[in-house]
């Protein structure tokens, strides 16, 4: 199966949000070299990543690592998700420090 590559790439501004809603295929397969996060805002949602399924509701927060094939079907009509996609450069560009919970 071929999956479509996506590219967010905007170098004024790294970050790529969506919402998506009122639609069965919220998210097609897909795959892309960028980080994203998925909140549920409503409903239930079916996530596929990769050779993963899972049923999410409102309140989950998703992590689709670079290179993951993901997508993602309502499960009832008032399923609705708002998508972050952001380089990852932008984290190793930005982060002054990072905690690390070793002692």
């Amino acid at each position: 199966t071929k999956y479509k590559f996506e590219e967010y790439r905007d170098l004024n501004f790294p970050v790529y949000s969506s919402l998506q809603e009122n639609k069965k295929n919220l998210i097609q397969p897909h795959f892309h070299d960028d980080m994203e996060f998925v909140k549920i805002l409503s409903g239930e949602i079916s996530v596929c990543a990769g050779m993963q399924k899972h049923i999410c509701t409102k309140g989950d927060i998703i992590l689709f690592l670079p290179s993951v094939v993901h997508e993602m079907t309502a499960q009832t009509p008032d399923a609705s998700i708002r998508g972050l996609v952001f380089n990852t450069g932008v984290l190793k560009e930005n982060i002054i420090f990072h905690l690390s919970t070793k002692t």
